[in-house]
């Protein structure tokens, strides 16, 4: 943990935080910082605060956490890498700045933090957020590979953004070329813990991200112990997750771990896991991620790696879905019944929003950031759109808008290039910032080697007939390439998870829970008596409620975690009712 402030000077409480004085020109910076994991490096014309990383042998700013005060430049430059991207927060005021890993250093040195209500058509459509915006009124989060700069000029500060990941890219039809590029970056990056490769692990549900990760673990590291986990059995997904991560180990031959755990586990993680993020986790899995990582891990494995991010830049089902239609569209144009045509794929995408924008895109041939109705507006937008804009009083280009303006800084006329930075930029980030707070909150380092830049930008590369000739065709090939076996590459997938949509409506389990932690100012707000129905956008935008409350009672009113498990407890009572 960390925090830093330009033009002010702050206490801080607690003993286990270092404090330094910086001097940048006519300003002074002061520094608290965890001395148990940042390393402080003061020079002459420099100063360094790097994150202590277990298995860290080499100083490469690209892969790991660094502030760097220049006194020299009178400058302070925050870079927080990608494939271990973690939170980082800033406030700017009219006579300070601040800087922190957390949201509750800047509550523990007496900033006040309002709720951004702005936000909230967003958060409710969505589950989460779309940086630079956070649900803290002020606070903003850097975004995936970001650099903070901040400069002193006569007393006064200015703040710069710069994004390290290169987009200006063009395509190269030597794929093997690049698929060659991306094993080798990845092995690279596994050497950097070769020292420490008895503490390192792997998730591994079964799917090919996780199964390249783990071969290649074994491979180069000779590691071969995984994890994994799945929803209480009580949600009634029937452990389909454990039968196919049971099987990957089995061929890869690993020392394999299933954590299952119960459904008062699960509800209680849910609180535990919002405090732990210092956010609502959008995606249900991470409250498993979070109870895996706390009680699941064994104590000497310290670092974990994942293959997050490998869809979003190897190709989604999104992807998959444009490429396809776009295939077919010219012969659409010939069709004598495109009214027909068009209606059924309506009908078909509607539950998804889909069929009208993709009809309409390619229709267009174009991408347009400024098109309420495009296609990228409809990814992830698990919330009750219509409840969004009536609770709220907002248009869709309004609940949209945060994230037009972010993608605006990302130009390309090419869609499915439009989708991997949606992802990279709006979804992928949240997700990497949720699930390595987590893990940082149970003493485990969560690495993410899919999300290197070296890898992203020889993905951009590869021309997406290659990357989507069959599905998942990079990650395949990289498997085959390391000897993951046929009967792993060849197996059906299925999605994992259960069906949420039980516990919508009015009778609902999440209805109960929400009608407990409701916020009383809070309570005429929200309209959940229009949800009246077991549909999945109820369900979800219930889910998001829930979550939003909880969070609200832990930094908003600053409740004690204790009275909330308490009256966790007495919801679940009865939990058969779930």
């Amino acid at each position: 943990m960390f925090i830093f402030s330009l033009g002010k000077e702050i206490k801080l409480t607690d003993d286990s935080h270092e404090k330094e004085k910086i001097s940048l020109g006519t300003a002074e910076v002061t520094l608290f910082f965890d001395k148990n994991k940042y390393s402080f490096d003061d020079q002459k014309e420099k100063t360094l605060l790097q994150e202590k990383l277990i298995g860290q042998n080499a100083q490469d700013l690209n892969f790991f956490f660094t502030i760097l005060f220049d006194k020299k430049k009178s400058q302070i430059s925050v870079s927080c890498g990608t494939s271990f991207f973690k939170p980082v927060y800033y406030i700017e005021n009219a006579d300070a700045f601040f800087c922190s890993s957390h949201i509750s250093l800047f509550q523990a040195i007496g900033l006040s933090l309002e709720e951004n209500t702005d936000v909230l058509p967003e958060y409710f459509l969505y589950r989460c957020v779309s940086p630079p915006n956070t649900l803290f009124e002020s606070v903003k989060l850097l975004n995936f590979g970001e650099a903070l700069i901040v400069n002193m000029n006569h007393g006064k500060y200015s703040v710069e953004i710069q994004q390290s990941l290169n987009t200006s890219i063009s395509k190269d039809k030597d794929e093997s070329e690049h698929i060659d590029s991306i094993l080798r970056a990845l092995k690279d990056y596994l050497k950097l813990f070769e020292n420490n490769k008895n503490k390192i692990a792997t998730l591994c549900s079964g799917g090919m991200d996780s199964l390249l990760l783990a071969k290649l673990v074994q491979k180069t590291l000779g590691s071969n112990k995984t994890y994994s986990t799945d929803y209480p059995v009580d949600f009634g997904g029937g452990m389909r997750e454990r039968k196919y991560a049971l099987f990957a180990a089995q061929e890869l031959k690993t020392d394999h771990t299933f954590y299952e755990f119960g459904i008062h586990e699960y509800f209680h993680g849910l609180i535990d896991s919002i405090s732990a993020a210092e956010m609502p986790v959008h995606h249900l899995q991470s409250v498993c991620m979070y109870n895996l990582f706390k009680k699941g891990i064994l104590p000497e494995q310290r670092i974990l790696l994942s293959g997050l991010g490998g869809d979003d830049i190897f190709g989604a089902r999104n992807h998959e879905t444009v490429f396809r239609i776009g295939q077919y569209y010219p012969y659409y144009c010939f069709l004598p019944f495109k009214a027909f045509f068009k209606k059924l794929s309506y009908s078909l995408f509607k539950k998804c929003h889909r069929g009208y924008n993709l009809v309409r895109y390619f229709k267009h041939c174009e991408v347009s950031y400024a098109d309420e109705e495009s296609f990228l507006w409809s990814i992830s937008a698990y919330g009750k759109i219509d409840w969004i804009k009536k609770v709220f009083r907002v248009s869709k280009k309004e609940i949209f808008k945060s994230r037009m303006n972010l993608l605006s800084l990302f130009p390309t006329t090419d869609m499915l290039t439009a989708i991997t930075y949606y992802y990279l930029f709006t979804s992928l980030v949240m997700t990497l910032s949720i699930w390595h707070r987590l893990a940082e909150n149970c003493n485990i380092t969560l690495c993410s080697p899919l999300n290197n830049l070296r890898i992203i930008e020889s993905s951009l590369k590869i021309p997406w007939k290659s990357k989507l000739q069959t599905q998942k065709y990079i990650i395949r090939t990289m498997c085959e390439n390391v000897g993951v076996s046929p009967a792993l590459l060849n197996r059906e997938k299925s999605s994992f998870g259960f069906d949420v949509r039980k516990w919508g409506g009015q009778s609902g389990f999440l209805m109960e829970l929400i009608s407990a932690f409701t916020v009383k100012e809070k309570k005429d707000q929200f309209k959940i008596d229009l949800f009246d129905t077991k549909g999945m956008e109820d369900a979800m935008t219930l889910w998001s409620l829930l979550n939003y409350y909880i969070w609200y009672r832990i930094f908003i009113l600053r409740q004690p975690i204790e009275e909330l498990h308490l009256l966790m407890k007495e919801c679940l009572k009865d939990w058969s009712s779930v």
